[in-house]
C-alpha cells in the first residue's frame, strides 16, 4: 500500500466520489491516471453544456467517467466557459486595458479549476468559435505565455 505506483492522483471531490473503489481488469487499473494519461486523448468537453464527452468504446474513459461522476461538474464547467467567452469577446471588441488583461489572466491561471474544458476549448475550438479564439489571442498575445505551462497540446 505504500508503493508510489499504487497511488492515484485525484482531487478531493473526485476522490470522495471514487471512495475506496479502484476498478481493475486482469490486474491492471482501468481508470485513467492523469499523471500518465493525457485526458484530451480520451475526453472532450462540451462547450455548450459543460458535459464530459468520450467514445463509449474507450473502456477506460467510460469507467473513469462513471467512477468519478464527471458530469456532476457540468454546470461549473459551463460557468467557466461563459466567463472565458465573455472576456474573449470583450478583448476582440476592444479596447484591451490592464483590467481586462488581468481578468483573462485570472481565468487562465494554472491554479484555477476546470482547466480541462479550457484546454479542450483552446486546442479544439468548435468551428463556430475558432475565429473568436484566434482573434482573442491576437488581441491579447500574452494568452500564449499564460497557458504555456498547462496547455500542452496532446
Amino acid at each position: 500500500m505504500f508503493d508510489w505506483e499504487n497511488l492515484f492522483a485525484a482531487c478531493r471531490d473526485c476522490n470522495s466520489e471514487k471512495g475506496s473503489s479502484f476498478p481493475t481488469s486482469h490486474g491492471r487499473a482501468v481508470l485513467l491516471n492523469p499523471v500518465d494519461d493525457e485526458p484530451l486523448d480520451h475526453f472532450r468537453w462540451s462547450h455548450v453544456t459543460g458535459e464530459c464527452l468520450y467514445d463509449p468504446a474507450d473502456v477506460r474513459a467510460e469507467e473513469t467517467h462513471r467512477e468519478f461522476a464527471l458530469d456532476r461538474l457540468a454546470h461549473e464547467r459551463l460557468h467557466k466557459m461563459t466567463a472565458l467567452r465573455f472576456y474573449f469577446v470583450r478583448a476582440v471588441n476592444g479596447p484591451v486595458d490592464d483590467a481586462l488583461r488581468a481578468q483573462i489572466r485570472a481565468e487562465l491561471d494554472a491554479t484555477r479549476a476546470y482547466l480541462g474544458i479550457v484546454r479542450s476549448y483552446l486546442l479544439f475550438p468548435p468551428d463556430a468559435e475558432a475565429e473568436l479564439v484566434r482573434r482573442a489571442v491576437a488581441a491579447v498575445p500574452e494568452i500564449i505565455a499564460w497557458t504555456a505551462p498547462w496547455l500542452r497540446p496532446p
